[in-house]
């Protein structure tokens, strides 16, 4: 279900430099529903999910004076339902990572200036696909 949201938003984001509500909050809608079906999913974690998966891009836009936009926000929240806070914090190193090096890329090679705006959704996606290969790959956890 993810990938059905997922797949939209990066090739919006890379197009228009924005997140449709209507794909993001779509999504979250999807996924909480999906998930409340589901018998032994805890409410409380699935609102820890939503608060951290927003509060935290939520201070990043506020610390960055929003150069990080809030669609990416709700495309977090998207993504900490999908994949759990494990996932999100796998899919968010993985993003700032790779997001990190490809701006530093451009910036160096002389292709962007240095306030270049880049979509971060993208960078979101590939996080979230190696959380997941990671998750099938390693069920219990790199440690176990």
């Amino acid at each position: 279900m993810f990938t059905a949201f997922a797949l939209p938003i990066t090739v919006f984001d890379l197009k228009h430099m924005r997140i449709p509500d209507v794909l993001s909050l779509g999504g979250i809608g999807v996924v909480a529903a999906l998930e409340v079906m589901i018998p032994g999913v805890s409410a409380i974690t699935m609102a820890l999910e939503v608060l951290i998966g927003f509060g935290v891009f939520w201070a990043i836009t506020i610390a960055t004076g929003g150069k990080l936009g809030l669609g990416d926000a709700k495309y977090s929240v998207l993504i900490a339902l999908s994949l759990g806070l494990y996932g999100w914090l796998t899919t968010l190193a993985v993003a700032s990572v790779t997001g990190l090096a490809a701006g530093l890329v451009l910036v160096l090679r002389d292709r962007v200036p240095q306030d270049t705006r880049i979509p971060f959704a993208p960078f979101l996606t590939f996080g979230a696909a190696v959380s997941i290969v990671m998750q099938r790959l390693c069920p219990g956890g790199l440690i176990a």
